[in-house]
This record gives C-alpha cells, structure tokens and sequence, in this order.
C-alpha cells in the first residue's frame, strides 16, 4: 500500500477534485487499513496537520514512527489548584470516570479531588494499529481538605496503642531490692504545689 497515494488521493477529496465518497475511496484505495470514510478523512487531516507545522516535504516513508502533535501541560495555580493536559487512552465510560481520570493524570485520589474536565476526540495513525482514538483530557484539580470532626479525632486516637507499658529494669546498685520509681520528665509540673 502506497501512502503517499493515499495522502494524494485524500489531498483531492479534502479539495473537491473528487466527488466519491470519503467510505468509498478508504475501501477502494486503503486495502483495509481504514474501517470507515472517517478513519481515512481523519488520517489525512493529521497528516497535512504534521507537514504543515514545519516540515514542507509532505512525503509519506513506509518506516515513518507515528506523528502526534500534541504538548502535554501541567499548570500549578496560585490558589493551590492545578491543570493537567494529557493525551488519554480511555473509553467513554472512562471519561466520566473520576478516579480513572485523576490516576491517569498521575493524582492520588485519595489527596486530590477533581473539580472539572474535559475531554476531545484525538484520531492518530499508526502503521501498526491504523487509526487510533486517544482523548486530549484536560483536568483542573484541588487537594482534598479533610475536616476536622470529632470522629476523626476519635479515630486517630482509636488508631493509636493504649497499652503503654514501662520497660521492666534489672537491679542496679540503687536500686537492691529490685524496685525502681521512673518519673516522665516529659509530664513535669513545675511551680505547681500539691498536698496528700
């Protein structure tokens, strides 16, 4: 399969040079590549896309990697918020999927909460896969606060061991009859007076 024909031919349809039908040249003229007129409509758009932004030679080589011209960003806000902008392999079902999208921007869900996103069709070729469907999926973002409630309090104080138990010494000359007093300095109560 020549592609350089294939762009050639798309060249001309894109130009109204000829009146057939985008599904009739893809099964005439792509010997399976394209399953649909759209598939090879939208091949040959990425590919005058690619030869334009910089590269006049429009030529096709059979051993060409895959060209996908898109910029992934990362923006962090002053207010502590941030954007991601990324091309996305996911389904529909995965693109309202909040969780799914916050993992695939590389977000801890359970520190970051979503606050909107969108998502755009992006078609890409592959001469491996043909045409491939991504998603440029942009996601703002905000780390999640977690309130301070009596249960929660309750919660980390339950989290922690009540079984603090004093380390048992053996006998040392100050101490012959084997019992020992252990005062926490940490809980001193200086200046304070007390009667028994």
């Amino acid at each position: 399969m020549d592609h350089n024909k294939l762009l050639e031919i798309g060249m001309k349809k894109r130009k109204k040079e000829i009146s057939d039908s985008w599904a009739y040249l893809a099964d005439k003229h792509s010997e399976g590549l394209f399953n649909d007129g759209e598939s090879f409509r939208l091949w040959v758009k990425n590919r005058l896309r690619s030869k334009s932004s910089g590269n006049a030679d429009t030529t096709i080589k059979e051993s060409e990697e895959d060209v996908i011209d898109f910029k992934e960003s990362m923006e962090i806000h002053r207010d502590g918020t941030q954007s991601s902008s990324k091309l996305v392999r996911m389904s529909i079902e995965e693109s309202k999927d909040v969780n799914f999208l916050l993992k695939s921007h590389g977000y801890d869900t359970e520190a970051w909460e979503l606050i909107s996103a969108k998502s755009n069709v992006w078609n890409v070729y592959s001469k491996t896969d043909g045409i491939s469907t991504l998603y440029s999926s942009k996601i703002s973002v905000k780390p999640r606060k977690e309130e301070l409630t009596f249960e929660t309090i309750k919660k980390f104080f339950a989290e922690m061991s009540n079984d603090y138990t004093s380390p048992i010494h053996q006998p040392t000359r100050f101490s012959e009859d084997g019992k020992m007093l252990e005062v926490s300095i940490a809980d001193l109560h200086l200046g304070k007076l007390a009667w028994s």
